[in-house]
């Protein structure tokens, strides 16, 4: 670092706008930025999505047909506009600075809305594939995994393997869904110690069914979890 940095260090730049921040609630986001993303107000009372507008209460048109291993599923995002901007950013050309704000923004809206706050959670972010983990470099959930654990004072682990890619599932019915993710996630034995008996809070980047989410707590909770709930840092819109 030159002396002159040292001593008159550059102004902090938006990563979202390349703006100079002059306050932010966040950190490397300017609080323009922050307003223009939409906030989740009417969730889902199963997987935490954005309501339909006509809508104000109850569960999504996707959680009525199915049942969620899940205790919740909460999101502070709506996945549109400058919030999906900000995670195509991090998930897609490797600005992995997005993740210090996203993940402080998930550890607050977990602190605030969930109806158990305590140290006793495990943060388990919800794996890639070896052939995405090597392509993409990280793992985005990984990432905001450990701002929430830091943020939120818990601990987080790296326990699920996934075995294989799996293709979008939001225009699948629930039998696709379930086929296409049925053995998709592995809990080795050596490391299923480590959640049993544990409350988890999985973390990923976006919600879209809920069924990849689900799977994975399918499998935690077989290990002896007592508890599964999961955090992402934005949900899809329900219309």
């Amino acid at each position: 670092m030159a002396l002159r940095d040292r001593f008159f260090p550059p102004e902090p730049v938006c990563l979202s706008c390349q703006g100079k921040i002059i306050f932010s609630t966040l950190s490397n986001i300017c609080d323009d930025c922050l307003q223009e993303m939409s906030f989740v107000t009417r969730s889902c009372l199963r997987c935490g999505s954005q309501l339909p507008e006509a809508q104000i209460t109850g569960f999504c048109q996707i959680c009525r047909s199915q049942e969620l291993k899940l205790e919740s599923i909460r999101a502070p995002l709506i996945y549109r506009e400058r919030a999906r901007e900000i995670l195509l950013e991090l998930k897609y050309h490797k600005n992995s600075s997005m993740a210090l704000p996203l993940g402080q923004l998930m550890a607050d809206y977990w602190k605030f809305f969930s109806d158990d706050t305590s140290r006793d959670y495990l943060v388990i972010p919800v794996p890639l594939s070896r052939e995405r983990l090597t392509a993409r470099g990280f793992n985005q959930a990984r990432l905001l995994g450990e701002v929430v654990a830091r943020e939120a004072g818990l601990m987080t682990e790296d326990v699920l393997i996934r075995k294989r890619n799996t293709p979008p599932l939001y225009h699948l019915n629930n039998q696709q869904r379930n086929l296409v993710l049925r053995g998709a996630f592995k809990l080795p034995a050596d490391r299923a110690g480590r959640v049993t008996g544990r409350k988890i809070l999985l973390v990923d980047d976006i919600v879209t069914t809920g069924s990849t989410l689900n799977e994975a707590a399918t499998i935690l909770l077989a290990a002896g979890a007592c508890r599964v709930s999961a955090l992402t840092a934005a949900a899809a819109e329900r219309v």
